[in-house]
């Protein structure tokens, strides 16, 4: 029974993470309008590298935040699941450059590019939610 009302206070203590609708995201709107200003092949690269490049600015700008909130064990945990995050990601790029360099056409170009934008993505999304639950929990601390 202990269990189950810790699994619903837990549930509810996230539910507002999840029911404001978030306003659209200042990478994936840059994005958006580099790629409504050139449609290109070539213009769909260059928007998805950019944005890329961004996401994975801010996974290390989320990384460096959550150290303050962090014990020096979670810090251990964290650099070494980014660590494994980085192994993956090599092995999952690595694994899809194979796959569509086989394939014929410029568009798998732009796959290639959008799928390792979206890794980056998702991984910073994952990094911004935990280091909102950090500062949850720092603000549960100092009340």
């Amino acid at each position: 029974m202990k269990i189950k009302i810790a699994t619903v206070a837990m549930l509810l203590a996230f539910a507002p993470l999840h029911a404001e609708e978030q306003a659209p995201d200042p990478i994936d709107v840059k994005l958006n309008a580099s790629i409504d200003k050139n449609f290109s092949t070539r213009g769909m690269v260059v928007a998805y590298s950019a944005a890329r490049e961004a996401w994975k600015k801010d996974i290390q700008s989320s990384l460096a935040a959550m150290k303050y909130f962090m014990s020096p064990e979670e810090v251990d945990s964290i650099v070494t699941s980014q660590k494994a995050w980085e192994v993956f990601f090599s092995t999952e790029t690595a694994t899809l450059s194979k796959i569509h360099s086989s394939m014929k056409g410029t568009m798998w170009g732009v796959g290639s590019v959008v799928h390792e934008m979206n890794l980056y993505k998702e991984r910073a999304l994952s990094l911004r939610r935990c280091l909102e639950t950090l500062s949850r929990r720092e603000a549960q601390i100092d009340n």
